[in-house]
């Protein structure tokens, strides 16, 4: 995934909610911090390289 923080973790917790049990993966230009910050728990299912 390539966007800022924000948007790709709306995407994740929805994708989430959903019911979609995936690894997502994102580009450093995220935001590693704030996007952990902003998932919580759910973070555990993202990489960022």
């Amino acid at each position: 995934m390539v966007c800022t923080y924000a948007p790709c973790a709306r995407f994740i917790r929805l994708a989430q909610e959903s019911g979609l049990n995936v690894l997502f993966l994102n580009v450093s230009f995220v935001g590693s911090i704030p996007l952990a910050t902003e998932l919580g728990t759910r973070a555990v299912s993202v990489i960022v390289t």
